[in-house]
């Protein structure tokens, strides 16, 4: 190597610099014009390594000298800052006063202070592994801001069964979706009994809007929580109808993010974007919610006395108890392996299906017609579509209906003498089928 190549492979190494951007041959080069300068006090090699730190110290500078530049943040990132620090505020104590008075001449006054406690809710946090090895999730500083908000959504809304549901993305915005168990009477915590209130059609072949199903019953059976981002404000979805449901399995739209954004599509959808992703995330719910075979059974609700009521009122408004949909069973035993769970046979649906009549349930019956409409009602029924079977729970996802089949490439096969088969008598059947 000759001595040119020896020196700029050593220059090469003194010019790699710092962290602060500073590199040893720049320090040379500073040491060496400081000791040409008439002032310097470098008389002997001892005195350079005290030369070297005046060096050094010339180059340090404070914020009030020129030179320094003061951090510019966006605007946008300090006000979600701001908004994340108000996650981790403690809630006020409750404080309870009671006036007690044991005799005429005395008064007992005791306050009782009690801290803000949350229900229940599983971190999710926990989650976050199986979603990473399931190939998505989010950031690790979104699970930790998400857990902190649902927490204090839970606390606020005094929610139960609470749980993340997923992200919807969007052209502006995304969603990020919570669900949780219907908000009812806590004091009752019923639900009211679905009568027939459909009105009769003004004139023969014209359809009348499907009645909505009440709260907590059907697709209306949780609440969907939306927020634009981890530690954002929360927006309670409203309850879907039937007519939104039956729409949204008809057309294909973007979402942009924004609740209040129309929606236009061919049919029209009855709603804005609020209701159609209340519609969406209802199908999702309902078809995408499994459990394999044998973990849950159907619920199966204890007989109540009722009470004599209709008699007096026959109009007045029933109750029924809020029921879940299913119950634990007992822990199932693999005796194949884990492996015999990555079958569809081994998954069942835990959700209520959706009819034709975008319920998820069926339409109550309908009352007997009065003497003047008895005689009408025979010309209609022969026109009538035939109901459909109601659908059980706990239906295995094999028997779901299939709406495409893709028909994945394969390398083609080698033949004896190592030459590729041609593919032709494959397209020629095909087009035998379809003559």
């Amino acid at each position: 190597m000759s001595d040119s190549e020896t020196f700029n492979r050593v220059k090469v190494d003194l010019l790699k610099a710092d962290n602060d951007g500073y590199s040893v041959y720049e320090h040379l080069v500073n040491m060496v014009s400081k000791a040409f300068e008439g002032n310097s006090k470098v008389r002997s090699g001892d005195s350079i390594p005290s030369f070297s730190k005046q060096i050094k110290h010339s180059r340090f500078r404070t914020t009030k000298q020129e030179g320094a530049k003061k951090a510019v943040l966006d605007e946008r990132d300090v006000a979600r800052a701001a908004e994340e620090k108000k996650l981790f505020h403690k809630p006020k104590p409750v404080v309870t006063t009671k006036v007690h008075k044991p005799t005429m001449f005395t008064t007992v006054t005791t306050t009782v202070t009690e801290p803000v406690t949350v229900p229940p809710l599983r971190p999710i946090t926990e989650d976050q592994r199986f979603h990473k090895l399931c190939g998505y999730g989010l950031l690790s500083s979104e699970y930790f801001l998400l857990e902190q908000s649902m927490s204090n959504l839970v606390r606020d809304k005094k929610l139960e069964e609470a749980a993340f549901f997923g992200r919807v993305f969007g052209t502006e915005q995304n969603y990020t979706i919570v669900v949780s168990k219907r908000l009812l009477d806590p004091v009752a915590d019923k639900i009211p009994v679905e009568k027939y209130s459909m009105p009769k059609p003004p004139r023969k072949g014209v359809d009348v809007p499907i009645q909505s199903e009440p709260p907590g019953v059907g697709l209306n059976r949780v609440t969907f929580w939306v927020c634009q981002y981890a530690g954002g404000p929360w927006t309670e979805l409203p309850d879907v109808t039937p007519q939104q449901i039956i729409s949204s399995q008809k057309i294909k739209k973007y979402l942009t993010g924004n609740l209040d954004a129309p929606v236009n599509s061919y049919p029209p959808f009855p709603g804005k974007e609020i209701n159609y992703l209340r519609a969406q995330l209802a199908r999702i719910w309902s078809s995408s919610t499994v459990a394999p075979e044998g973990e849950v059974e159907a619920f199966v609700a204890e007989d109540e006395e009722e009470e004599e009521e209709e008699e007096e009122n026959p109009n007045a408004i029933k109750y029924q108890k809020f029921n879940p949909l299913t119950s634990e069973a007992k822990p199932i035993q693999l005796e194949e392996g884990i492996e015999s769970l990555a079958t569809s046979e081994k998954w069942v649906h835990t959700r209520p299906f959706i009819y034709k009549t975008g319920r998820g349930t069926q339409l109550p019956p309908k009352p007997e017609p009065e003497e003047d409409e008895a005689a009408e009602e025979p010309e209609d029924e022969e026109e009538k579509e035939p109901e459909e079977e109601p659908k059980e729970l706990l239906q295995p996802i094999a028997t779901d209906k299939k709406y495409a089949t893709i028909k994945v490439p394969q390398e083609p096969k080698e033949t004896e003498e190592g030459q590729e088969e041609p593919e032709e008598e494959d397209d020629d059947k095909e087009d035998d089928e379809a003559a």
